[in-house]
């Protein structure tokens, strides 16, 4: 089966405005059955089989990718005259989303791209085909249609969902058809979805999110939406998404009520609840190098991430040298340090050169950043060292 919506055959859609090269590729049966688990987890249907042919045209489309980039113009496309091109390859460019990857640890990484993610999880899919950059969607919603129509929503009924999103996809992010700039930082999308034989356009006529502190300003688009951008209902399989202007709360309980109707005027109903994990305690982590160049230690400090806190670069030398197992080493309470480098906003990376005094056998840099916030997740103070023998 093939989704047609307002009477023409919808192809592939969406890429990434970005992607990164996964360092692990995953495989296409692993990917899948990430894909199977996360719509289990759910509620949604699973049992996504996969189609090896359509496997074989995304790698393919990779390759052409690898040797020729992204047609900024046409991501969904591959040019004929250009090396790595087959007709199989840009079969699968025109039938699949593009631009990201599932994770060796089974993330989705169409996450935060709604087009993308909510053909992902359609409950009509039922086969498709994958290699890291590329998944099969429309062509593979073969599963049987229901004579009733069933309502399904990401995140599930009680289920965890991050707090925020910022959502980036091409050729235009949901939240432009309703006021919310590209690049904005949101709540997390809510997707819901209806799925019969009887239902392939659905307007979303209400909605409402409430949190502990009451309720929560929220945005609607649907598969009837469209606008000076372009026509998103036609890359939205039947249902829509519910947007919270601003991000939720950590570590609470949120309430959605949506409702809707078909093209045929069958009223639609969905309500649930989901929780946002605890905030977050990240970690900043510092990474540190040298050289000893002549008299003179040269330290390479790398911040990740860096966000503006204090970072102090410091050298001690060592005044009390043991050798163990024939390296040099320091006695217990040997350390004593001797200079610091002018305390600075952390960079992405700092290089600091110290003079170093004759007789200086051991000498150990240290930096030390201090604890950070940025955009309400705690960094605590971390530091890194290292050691130098002359």
């Amino acid at each position: 089966m093939r989704l047609r919506i307002a009477g023409a055959s919808v192809g592939a859609l969406l890429a990434l405005t970005t992607s990164v090269a996964p360092a692990h590729a995953v495989s296409a049966q692993q990917a899948i059955a990430a894909l199977n688990a996360q719509r289990a987890a759910n509620g949604i249907p699973a049992g996504i089989a996969e189609n090896p042919d359509w496997s074989e045209g995304c790698r393919l489309h990779e390759r052409y990718v690898a040797l020729n980039g992204t047609d900024s113009s046409d991501p969904h496309d591959e040019d004929p005259s250009k090396p790595g091109y087959t007709s199989q390859g840009q079969t699968a460019a025109r039938n699949a989303v593009l631009g990201a990857s599932f994770s060796a640890a089974g993330a989705n990484g169409w996450e935060t791209a709604p087009i993308h993610l909510m053909q992902t999880l359609a409950p009509a899919l039922s086969v498709t085909g994958y290699a890291d950059g590329c998944l099969w969607t429309w062509p593979g919603y073969q599963r049987p249609l229901p004579p009733q129509t069933e309502l399904y929503t990401y995140p599930g009924d009680e289920s965890t969902i991050y707090a925020r999103e910022t959502a980036a996809e091409w050729p235009f992010v949901p939240g432009q058809f309703v006021g919310i700039g590209a690049g904005a930082t949101t709540g997390p999308y809510l997707y819901v979805f209806a799925f019969s034989a009887d239902v392939f356009r659905v307007r979303l006529t209400g909605a409402s999110l409430t949190g502990p502190a009451g309720a929560i300003a929220v945005r609607t688009v649907d598969n009837l939406t469209s606008g000076p951008l372009g026509d998103l209902g036609s890359y939205l399989p039947p249902g829509g998404m519910v947007i919270p202007v601003a991000p939720l709360g950590a570590n609470a309980t949120y309430r959605a009520d949506v409702t809707g109707e078909s093209e045929n005027g069958e009223p639609l109903a969905w309500s649930w609840s989901f929780r946002t994990p605890p905030r977050p305690v990240a970690r900043t982590r510092v990474a540190i190098s040298g050289r000893l160049s002549g008299r003179v230690l040269v330290v390479d400090v790398h911040v990740d991430p860096a966000l503006g806190q204090r970072l102090t670069i410091s050298v001690a030398r060592c005044i009390r040298l043991v050798r163990v197992h024939g390296a040099l080493a320091c006695r217990r309470g040997g350390w004593r340090r001797w200079m610091d480098a002018q305390p600075a906003p952390a960079a992405w990376m700092e290089t600091v050169r110290f003079p170093v005094p004759a007789g200086a056998r051991l000498l150990r840099a240290t930096a030390a950043v201090a604890a950070a916030r940025d955009q309400g997740v705690r960094y605590p103070a971390t530091r890194g060292s290292t050691m130098f023998a002359r």
